[in-house]
C-alpha cells in the first residue's frame, strides 16, 4: 500500500474523531442534549375504611355495606348544684304571729340549742335553735323574701331572718308555779313575797313546758308594713300577682233559699230542737222571777214575760264576700243572738254556721255546714277558684286553715291556741 493512501485515512479517522468532541468557541454540540427533569408524584392518603362485615371482596348482592355514621362530640351542660327551697307545711301558706313567721307548729325540742330564756311580759320564752339541727326545708327559709297578708287583704314584703324557738301561755301565769291538788296558801304567800324578776326566771321553764310551742322567725318588714290598725295574718314567698283574698259585705238577714238550705242541715235541725228547750225553760224562770218580784202566785196574762224566741230563723244572719267591687264568690250564714252568746260560767247555745258558692249569676250553691267558731278571712291560694277559710275557734285564739270542697271544709293547718291558765269565771 502506497504512503499517500494511508495518509488520507488517518485523515479522515481525525476528522470522524473530531467531530465527536464538542467545540469549545461558545457552541455546543449537535444535537443538543435534552435537560433533565425532576419528577415529584404527590399521593393522597385516603381514609381507612371502617371494617366491613362483607371482607375484602364481597360478591355482589351477598351483604349490604354499612355507611360509615360520623359522630358528633356530645358536650354535657353545666349542671349548677340546686339550692334548697323553703319547705312550707302548706305549699304557699306560712302562719304569722306576733308579726314572726312560723316556720313550724310541731318543733321537735332537739332544735334548740340553749337554755330557756327568761319570760317576756306578754307570756312567753324563747330558745336559741342550732341551725344545722334544723331539716334542710326548714333552714332554707332564712333570707328568703315574703309576702305577708293582713286580714284585709293588705300585702306588704320583707325577709325572713334567724329563726328561734317560742313557747307562750296566757291567762294566771302563778298557777304554773304550784299543783292545784297540793294547793297551800303558805306557798302562794311565799311567792308573792319573792321579788317579780325571781318569779319569771322561776316561771320560764314551766312556761316551755306547758306552752304552745312554735318555730318562728323575725320577717324583717319594708317601711310601712305591719300597722296597729291591721294584723298579719300569713306569709308566703314573694310573687308578683297578689292572692285574692275576698272581704266580707254588709251582714242583713239572709234570703229565704239560702235560710232553707241552712236549717235544713241535720245538725241545724238538730240546733231547732235545742233552742225550743231552752227558750221554754228561759220563759219559766222569767215567770217564776217575775212572780217572785210582784209577790203574786200567778200573772196577768199581759205581764207574763215571753222569754227569747224559740224560732232559729229569727236568729240568722248572712253575709256575701267579694274580691273589691267584684262579684260575690261565697255567701256565709250563721246564728246570732242572745241564746248564742257565750258566757263564762254560764249556759247557752253553741252557735253555728254555714257556708256556701255564689255562681256567676248569682245563685248560691250547696251550702255547707262550718266547723267550731267562725270565718275571719277567706282566700284563693293557689289562684284556682277553690276557696280557703281562716276559722277562729269559739274558745282561745286558735286558728284554722281550711279549704272548701264539693263534700265540705276540709282542714289543712291548725294554728294551736295559747293555753290559758286560771278560771275565767
Amino acid at each position: 500500500m502506497s504512503r499517500s493512501r494511508l495518509g488520507h485515512r488517518k485523515q479522515l479517522l481525525l476528522l470522524a474523531a473530531a467531530a465527536s468532541v464538542p467545540i469549545s468557541l461558545g457552541l455546543t454540540a449537535w444535537p443538543p442534549a435534552v435537560p433533565k427533569r425532576e419528577v415529584i408524584v404527590v399521593q393522597a392518603i385516603a381514609p381507612t375504611p371502617a371494617p366491613s362485615a362483607c371482607g375484602e371482596t364481597p360478591e355482589s348482592g351477598a351483604c349490604v355495606q354499612e355507611p360509615v355514621v360520623e359522630v358528633e362530640p356530645v358536650i354535657e351542660p353545666v349542671v349548677e348544684p340546686a339550692v334548697p327551697a323553703w319547705e312550707l307545711e302548706v305549699p304557699g301558706f306560712a302562719w304569722v304571729v306576733g308579726g314572726q313567721v312560723v316556720l313550724s307548729t310541731t318543733p321537735d325540742e332537739a332544735w334548740a340549742a340553749g337554755p330557756v330564756q327568761a319570760l317576756d311580759e306578754d307570756g312567753s320564752v324563747v330558745r336559741a335553735v342550732s341551725e344545722e339541727a334544723l331539716p334542710q326545708g326548714i333552714r332554707a327559709a332564712r333570707g328568703t323574701r315574703v309576702d305577708v297578708y293582713a286580714d284585709d287583704g293588705t300585702r306588704c314584703s320583707g325577709v325572713i331572718e334567724a329563726p328561734q324557738l317560742q313557747a307562750e301561755v296566757e291567762g294566771d301565769l302563778e298557777e304554773l308555779t304550784w299543783d292545784e291538788s297540793d294547793d297551800d296558801d303558805a306557798d302562794r304567800e311565799d311567792y308573792y313575797e319573792r321579788a317579780e324578776a325571781e318569779r319569771r326566771a322561776d316561771l320560764a321553764p314551766n312556761v316551755w313546758e306547758h306552752g304552745r310551742r312554735l318555730l318562728v322567725a323575725p320577717i324583717a318588714l319594708e317601711a310601712g308594713c305591719g300597722s296597729e290598725t291591721r294584723e298579719l295574718r300569713f306569709a308566703r314567698p314573694h310573687q308578683e300577682e297578689a292572692v285574692a283574698v275576698l272581704q266580707p259585705g254588709r251582714s242583713g238577714k239572709p234570703r229565704a233559699a239560702l235560710a232553707r238550705s241552712f236549717l235544713a242541715l241535720p245538725e241545724l235541725v238538730e240546733l231547732s230542737g235545742e233552742l225550743r228547750t231552752y227558750a221554754e225553760e228561759y220563759r219559766k224562770m222569767l215567770i217564776e222571777e217575775a212572780k217572785e218580784s210582784a209577790g203574786v202566785d200567778e200573772l196577768d196574762p199581759e205581764a207574763v214575760p215571753q222569754g227569747p224566741s224559740a224560732q232559729l230563723r229569727t236568729y240568722l244572719q248572712a253575709e256575701r264576700w267579694r274580691v273589691g267591687e267584684g262579684a260575690a264568690a261565697a255567701v256565709t250564714v250563721w246564728t246570732e243572738g242572745e241564746p248564742f252568746e257565750a258566757e263564762a260560767c254560764g249556759d247557752y247555745l253553741s252557735p253555728s254556721w254555714g257556708i256556701g258558692t255564689v255562681d256567676a249569676e248569682g245563685e248560691i250553691g250547696k251550702v255547707h255546714l262550718g266547723s267550731d267558731g267562725h270565718p275571719i278571712a277567706m282566700l284563693d291560694l293557689e289562684g284556682d277558684g277553690q276557696l280557703e277559710v281562716l276559722v277562729r275557734v269559739s274558745w282561745g285564739d286558735g286558728i284554722r286553715l281550711m279549704t272548701l270542697t264539693e263534700s265540705g271544709l276540709e282542714e289543712r293547718s291548725v294554728l294551736e291556741s295559747v293555753p290559758s291558765f286560771g278560771c275565767p269565771c
